[in-house]
């Protein structure tokens, strides 16, 4: 009954409110971040002539417009607390909305609007109706890099392929458009260190948004105090750093682990607070590892080595599962179950100068990532100016 009755009134609303074809409303998690972010970067440089409207959790709006300078020095956009009036009145105003986590998700949606859910990833772990639920983000239409992610996307979400485009990700094009190092960010030196490794674990469990445990807590061979002592003192041995960017869902905090000379940890403010995006600093990085997290689908792009911790493969396919009938053929790096793996791993991409996996990048890139140039120029001449040959300028 109370369902009913709230979606009479958002309808009413909507009917109440003429939309505006020249306003945008973007929204993410975290603020300002994603998808979201690199396809409002395309829309204040190339496209003066809409309204821009970030609705926010956190008004952190200082940060934000340095951030924003970063990328553009257009002015041309709103920052409004999502949970306001405010917030509300811009929702049922614009024609045109893009999020990457929904936005409102308890309201039905309008065929007044357009709502596209931009994602924050092509998914390696079951999620949405794949992984149980009845009802997933309310979108119109979302995106995909491949016809093998439109078909889980639209599994995902309950789209059909056709709500499904295949453009590419936004955030993909900061890949090519370096802004910063992550030595230059955080480990200033007059001689930066001769590489570079990103770390960024998926979480196991999960404090914010959906409240899930998976897998197996972080064990003795990733991120505990006696496997990071051991290899920090690898690390230094042969001038490399190691950055763990934790996931924003994670229970573990960038606070919980100890100093090390080589091992930096970092979580998304780390990069708000420099005013810069993570994907405009992975064209420095030289080596990835990851576990579940689709970053290395990004990667891919960049063909540079990536590594596979999976210590906990068996329980977190049971406990999680996978979009992927078998994951592991879709993972073209080295698999890693322990620390001394890891170790051995590094020592025979930097030291010794061998890399097995260059080809199978290549292949595996082609399979997942067949369109990422323009990626917001297509989804705008689809969505927005509703132009069926989206592929094509």
């Amino acid at each position: 009954m109370i369902k009913k009755v709230l979606s009479l009134i958002i309808k009413l609303l909507h009917f109440l409110f003429p939309k505006k074809s020249n306003m945008i409303v973007y929204s993410s998690y975290p603020d300002f971040s994603d998808n979201s972010f690199a396809f409002f970067v395309y829309i204040l440089k190339n496209k003066p002539k809409y309204r821009n409207i970030w609705l926010v959790d956190s008004l952190e709006i200082d940060k934000y417009k340095k951030t924003v300078t970063t990328y553009s020095k257009s002015k041309n956009f709103k920052i409004i607390k999502k949970a306001s009036l405010r917030g509300l009145y811009y929702y049922f105003r614009t024609k045109y909305i893009f999020h990457t986590h929904g936005l409102f998700n308890v309201f039905p949606l309008s065929n007044r609007q357009t709502v596209v859910n931009l994602f924050h990833a092509m998914p390696i772990k079951v999620l949405g109706l794949l992984d149980g639920k009845k009802e997933f983000i309310p979108s119109h239409l979302t995106i995909s890099t491949s016809k093998i992610f439109q078909q889980i996307m639209s599994d995902v979400c309950g789209l059909s392929l056709d709500k499904v485009l295949i453009s590419g990700q936004p955030r993909n094009e900061f890949l090519f458009d370096e802004k910063a190092t992550l030595n230059a960010l955080f480990n200033p030196k007059e001689d930066e260190n001769e590489s570079t490794i990103l770390w960024m674990p998926t979480y196991r469990k999960s404090d914010f948004g959906e409240i899930r445990e998976d897998g197996t807590s972080y064990s003795e061979d990733s991120l505990s105090e006696k496997s990071l002592n051991k290899l920090n003192n690898y690390l230094k041995k042969i001038n490399t750093n190691c950055y763990i960017k934790l996931h924003p869902m994670d229970v573990l905090k960038k606070e919980s682990f100890h100093s090390y000379t080589n091992i930096f940890f970092l979580n998304n403010n780390s990069f708000v607070d420099k005013n810069v995006n993570l994907y405009s600093c992975l064209s420095c990085v030289d080596m990835l590892i990851t576990d579940y997290s689709s970053i290395y689908v990004d990667l891919l792009l960049l063909n540079k080595p990536i590594g596979f911790f999976i210590s906990d493969f068996e329980k977190y396919k049971e406990s999680r599962g996978f979009t992927f009938k078998n994951p592991l053929d879709y993972m073209p790096g080295e698999i890693i179950f322990t620390m001394k793996d890891l170790i051995t791993f590094i020592n025979k991409t930097f030291v010794l100068k061998i890399d097995n996996f260059t080809e199978k990048r290549i292949d595996i890139n082609s399979k997942l990532n067949e369109v990422y140039k323009d990626a917001s120029e297509k989804i705008y001449r689809k969505v927005i100016l509703k132009v069926d040959e989206f592929y094509k300028k």
